[in-house]
């Protein structure tokens, strides 16, 4: 099986034009792909997946008044409020403790948009729910209701042997009452931040050091897709031509739209113990964001 490829240019009218191209499986491969894949992903939900990591925030990098951020967000009555952070942090984790609050929709899992004027909006992805979320809840249920018993025999095996390494996705209106789209104004960003203290801690964070966090973040959580960029550059000086971006470009966009946006919200760290327990974490951080 070839792998997926995708590509970015600009046409003679300007227009960004994105190529992908998705080789045919067989059904043997296919089936042997679930079996060893920790999401069990139906087809839809792969398209949607590919449609997000290789067309929507690789595309968000050329536009020149929005930045992608590694932050789950969520809309209230004040504005939107996202939870930033590493992978595995927490966010995914928060969006789901956030489900049964009636006063809070869902805007995004993973990955936000933030405009330059503060603006945040949602990616087409789906939520991500790992398997230690279903323990002891309803939420392996609602999880499964209308899968195959494929489906549900791997998540329950895959679960059983290590629930960090079992997860699936979630279409968010089957979760949250309200669904936000076309996203809302940022009010509140908290930094999700696993360190050494006893119980869970707020203190303040400044705007430049969200800011280089949020690059730092990024550069880690993305960084096929900068390697590509880096490669993009390489092969321009060798052919003589202007490369389409640069990951210096990259950075001094993403400063000035998160500077711009942060500056306009309460920026609060939170720190998480170390060894927290999962349930007792997503009662705390219903508490932080509901204060």
């Amino acid at each position: 099986m070839g792998s997926i490829s995708a590509s970015w240019k600009y046409t003679d009218a300007g227009v960004l034009a994105v190529d992908v191209v998705i080789p045919e499986t067989s059904d043997l491969k296919r089936a042997a792909r679930k079996i060893y894949s920790m999401e069990y992903s139906t087809e839809v939900e792969r398209f949607e997946q590919l449609l997000h990591e290789l067309v929507l925030v690789p595309s968000v990098y050329f536009f020149g008044d929005a930045a992608p951020i590694h932050s789950a967000a969520v809309a209230t009555a004040d504005g939107t409020m996202l939870l930033a952070g590493t992978g595995g942090v927490g966010k995914s984790s928060a969006v789901l403790a956030f489900r049964k609050q009636k006063d809070i929709g869902f805007i995004a899992d993973d990955i936000s948009i933030v405009s330059a004027n503060g603006q945040v909006f949602g990616n087409m992805a789906w939520p991500k729910i790992y398997g230690y979320n279903c323990v002891g809840n309803e939420m392996a249920r609602e999880l499964l209701r209308g899968r195959s018993l494929a489906d549900q025999l791997h998540f329950h095996v895959k679960n059983r042997l290590n629930p960090s390494r079992v997860r699936r996705k979630l279409a968010p209106d089957r979760l949250y009452d309200s669904v936000v789209p076309d996203g809302k104004p940022l009010n509140t960003l908290f930094y999700l931040f696993r360190e050494d203290v006893p119980n869970m801690a707020l203190t303040q964070l400044p705007v430049e050091s969200a800011v280089e966090m949020s690059i730092a973040v990024m550069e880690s959580e993305y960084g096929v897709f900068h390697r590509h960029l880096n490669w993009e550059e390489y092969n321009s000086f060798g052919g003589n031509r202007t490369p389409i971006l640069t990951m210096a470009q990259v950075r001094d966009k993403w400063r000035a739209i998160y500077r711009s946006a942060f500056s306009k919200a309460e920026i609060i760290k939170v720190g998480i113990p170390l060894d927290i327990d999962h349930a007792r974490y997503q009662s705390e951080i219903v508490k932080i964001v509901t204060r």
